[in-house]
């Protein structure tokens, strides 16, 4: 026996999901501003740039794969609603997430992290005074025992940004990546960063956005204050720790796509901890 029976997408999403509350607290107008820019240029029209970027947020949301992400977005009411999907509409598939996530940019994706920031600071949930910067190994590949070895049979001593790339998968593979600090930094205060960010590249970027870089220095450097360095130590050991319950593994290789997956991650975290929080009446643009 076969019925008919006329379902609405709305009504399939209980009231209570947390992507719900991420829709109430986040409208993505300003969102949906910054990437105004490159709806003449979509190829994609038929999705819409906001949407295929509520797809990447789900992405990061979730720690999906592309492929895991097509999937996800065919099977599950919820992720269909929050993206702007009806129940029968054809969702992206897998090859075009890489091509949006290009397309947006490292940069414009900095942007939008930003203005997010700045909405969290003028609703007085955060505060920025000190800034902690960490530089992490990030492992993208399982042939790491073959770089080791490529990198004794050579007779590398030690690796740095002379002889990283000449031995990593990645070759793009840095140390203190100045660009990286650019992106992450404030426009006022001091940063706390560790060894990797004691490079010249790092302190030019520094003085020309006006910041204090309070970065611990290498034991081989003349200048280092051990006295100095103890006490950046000390104020820097309670964030040292959110850094190193951090995943190392990653999907991507090069530094952008990297840095993308940072900001989304960022941009994550925090909305997830907003719904901790759970504040009346939070409106964010």
């Amino acid at each position: 026996m076969h019925q008919t029976e006329i379902v609405n997408l709305e009504d399939l999403v209980p009231q209570h999901h947390v992507y719900r509350k991420f829709n109430n607290m986040w409208s993505f107008t300003s969102v949906e501003k910054q990437l105004s820019c490159l709806v003449n240029d979509n190829q994609y029209k038929c999705f819409g740039i906001l949407r295929l970027f509520k797809c990447l947020l789900l992405q990061f949301m979730e720690d999906l794969s592309d492929r895991e992400l097509e999937r996800f977005l065919q099977d599950t009411n919820s992720a269909k609603w929050f993206c702007g999907f009806s129940i029968s509409e054809t969702t992206p598939d897998f090859t075009l997430f890489s091509k949006v996530r290009k397309k947006i940019g490292t940069s414009r994706l900095s942007e939008i992290f930003a203005d997010l920031r700045v909405q969290l600071k003028s609703k007085g949930l955060m505060s920025e005074t000190f800034t902690f910067v960490d530089a992490s190994h990030l492992i993208s590949k399982a042939n790491l025992w073959e770089e080791r070895d490529k990198a004794i049979a050579a007779k590398y001593e030690k690796l740095n940004n002379e002889t990283l790339p000449k031995v990593a998968h990645d070759v793009q593979a840095r140390i203190g990546y100045a660009n990286g600090l650019a992106n992450v930094a404030p426009k006022t205060g001091a940063v706390y960063a560790d060894k990797g960010y004691c490079t010249k590249p790092c302190k030019t970027i520094a003085k020309i956005k006006g910041l204090h870089l309070a970065a611990i220095k290498n034991n081989n450097m003349k200048d280092k204050n051990k006295d100095k360095d103890r006490w950046y130590s000390k104020i820097r050991a309670p964030y040292e720790r959110v850094f190193s319950q951090r995943n190392k593994h990653v999907r991507y290789t090069g530094i952008a796509k990297n840095q993308f997956t940072g900001f989304m991650a960022a941009i994550c975290f925090n909305l997830k901890r907003l719904v901790v929080l759970d504040i009346p009446d939070l409106k964010l643009t």
